[in-house]
């Protein structure tokens, strides 16, 4: 079974132009001519129809219904107990997060069903497979972490058919999501019901999803891992998505200060240019006896160093489309003297934006070393690195210098992470005296 809405029917497409309700016309087409949808109580597609970009569905969390009529190919048994592989592919960007929100399942009145994929309160995803009721006999599997609300995400759920939480797999945006697996009574397979298939919505009648369809499909085989890659890449650019393991990408590094009408209470770091929203934005602020800093909303500290009175700072940010807007972010702060004073903003992107620093560490003293612990982050990972000092240190081997500020004898370097989990010490030669060091692990998509 196959829904796309970028190959709807012409007339679906001319019902959904805009300012044009969707009563009229109530079809979502099979590109596989298996089993069409039925829309019920869609209120308006004035600036949520097909032809939009990308081409999707929206619906609403109170009653909109996307109904697939059951077909024995939407059932994975064999009729006598023993289960089939199956997989259910869902472009989707969901824009509530209530708890108990289906994504797609069949299932039919008082919880009698075969499977549902469902999200929680935290926006956890859950696989449940039925044997007859759900209330009192399944399997589940529970992702670990979310799934992002409003931005396009690839959903992907694989069984083997071995009857074991276990068997069950997710995918976002074509990685394998971490989990565990849970039971409630005696799962014995899924029975073939009469149960409808449903988009959005748990069976019909309650737990609607709001927000939009891009494609659904159902496969009666277990995709791998290489077949589910292949197809995220094939319609990334269309949902803009990244859908392969894409390391952190340094963007710009400037020394970034406007003048303020009082250097001793504030400092204005200009947007750098080509800030986009999800991109990394890391401060390194210092300035003589600087204390008391507080950052625009939305910043997090992470490291502080004190030289010789000179204090220095990292603040990080993931840009939304207000700090894209901005002209500057202002740091407010207490200081005693306006002319020791440096600031600089690098970015990056392709970072993961729900944990984009792994690790932090700092240190000072003369030629002083900071040290990393790469932990489980990825090999799509990289080190960024900061230093200050009275003499300019030399680059590390293996790393590539962003910035370099002569005045205040700063510079910042950053390097591919090495291998997975790899730990290392870093010392940056050519420092004759005090000096801060600060190392960031940037944890890539």
């Amino acid at each position: 079974m196959h829904f796309d809405a970028a190959k709807a029917n012409v007339n679906m497409n001319a019902a959904y132009t805009a300012g044009t309700g969707c009563a009229s016309n109530t079809t979502w087409y099979d590109q596989k001519s298996l089993q069409s949808a039925t829309l019920a109580n869609f209120d308006t597609c004035t600036t949520t129809g097909w032809l939009n970009t990308p081409n999707r569905l929206t619906k609403d969390s109170t009653n909109d219904t996307i109904t697939v009529s059951d077909h024995a190919n939407l059932s994975f048994t064999n009729g006598s107990g023993a289960d089939r592989p199956f997989s259910l592919d869902v472009w989707t960007n969901v824009t509530d997060a209530a708890a108990n929100i289906a994504i797609v399942s069949k299932m039919g009145a008082a919880n009698a069903g075969e499977y549902v994929v469902w999200l929680d309160s935290s926006e956890r995803l859950t696989v449940d497979l039925i044997t007859t009721n759900w209330s009192s006999n399944r399997i589940s599997f529970t992702t670990t972490s979310s799934i992002p609300t409003a931005v396009w995400s690839r959903i992907v759920v694989t069984y083997d058919g071995s009857e074991t939480g276990a068997g069950i797999k997710v995918y976002l945006n074509g990685t394998v999501m971490a989990g565990s697996t849970s039971s409630t009574g005696t799962y014995t397979g899924m029975a073939n019901t009469t149960g409808n298939f449903h988009i959005g919505s748990w069976d019909g009648t309650q737990f609607y999803m709001a927000g939009s369809f891009g494609i659904v499909k159902v496969y009666k085989v277990e995709l791998n891992a290489s077949e589910v890659r292949r197809n995220c890449d094939s319609l990334a650019t269309r949902f803009s998505v990244i859908c392969t393991p894409t390391a952190p990408s340094h963007i710009i590094t400037a020394n970034a200060t406007t003048a303020v009408p009082d250097a001793l209470v504030s400092r204005r770091i200009n947007k750098p240019a080509g800030l986009a929203v999800n991109d990394l934005m890391v401060v390194f602020l210092s300035g003589l006896n600087m204390t008391a800093v507080t950052p625009p909303v939305g910043w997090t500290y992470h490291a502080l160093e004190i030289i010789s009175g000179s204090y220095c700072y990292i603040y990080t940010k993931i840009a939304d489309a207000g700090d894209v807007a901005a002209s500057y972010y202002e740091f407010t702060f207490t200081s005693n003297d306006t002319f020791y004073q440096f600031s600089n903003i690098t970015v990056y992107r392709y970072v993961d934006t729900a944990a984009p620093i792994t690790v932090t560490t700092s240190n000072q003293g003369t030629g002083t070393t900071a040290t990393y612990l790469g932990g489980t982050a990825s090999t799509n990972s990289i080190i960024y690195a900061l230093g200050t000092s009275y003499s300019r240190p030399s680059v590390i081997t293996g790393f590539t210098e962003r910035e370099y500020n002569a005045f205040w004898e700063t510079t910042t370097m950053d390097k591919p992470q090495p291998t997975a989990g790899a730990t290392g010490i870093f010392t940056a030669g050519g420092v004759s005296t005090e000096w801060a060091s600060f190392v960031l692990l940037i944890k890539g998509l």
